[in-house]
């Protein structure tokens, strides 16, 4: 959300702190709410899909 904010000049709303996956979901969507009100149109993106993806590159870049 920090990027979003130096790159849009603007203001996003405080993320949920915290680690738990619904922490991050909010938080995800909080940024991709932000996105959408700049009208860009995301299509088959949603918080929680992203969540998962985040999870498993982790996930992958921990086993080696």
């Amino acid at each position: 959300m920090l990027l979003l904010e130096v790159i849009s000049g603007e203001q996003l709303p405080k993320p949920d702190k915290g680690q738990m996956r619904f922490h991050r979901i909010a938080n995800v969507s909080k940024a991709l709410d932000f996105i959408e009100s700049k009208g860009v149109k995301l299509v088959s993106i949603g918080a929680e899909g992203v969540n998962v993806l985040s999870q498993w590159n982790s996930n992958a870049h921990h086993s080696t």
